[in-house]
């Protein structure tokens, strides 16, 4: 009878290492997971953060390239009414049109 009752109570001690054990387990894996997670969560940050700065820099170039073109148009206007102001000239025309 105590030899029933030394296997009963060493089945119920493995019974509860086992269940201990997997909780272990569990916990690590939930951890593992959280921490994946939070890492992707970042990295997606950082990608949307580039690709938010990267259409402001674009922004800012198509920006800086229109002033810069507008800039040059206005200079060859001045400049050719200054080399060019007679009134029969075509192109003095054209540029009072555009």
């Amino acid at each position: 009878m105590a030899r029933y009752a030394a296997e009963e109570a060493a089945a119920a001690q493995a019974t509860q290492e086992m269940a201990e054990r997997i909780a272990a387990r569990k916990r690590e894996l939930a951890e593992r997971k959280a921490k994946e997670e939070d890492e992707a969560m970042k990295k997606y940050a950082q990608e949307e953060a580039a690709v938010e700065a990267s259409k402001a820099i674009a922004s800012t170039i198509q920006q800086r390239k229109r002033e810069l073109a507008e800039k040059k148009s206005e200079r060859g206007r001045r400049s050719h009414g200054k080399i060019c102001s007679r009134r029969s000239c075509k192109c003095s025309s054209l540029l009072r049109n555009g």
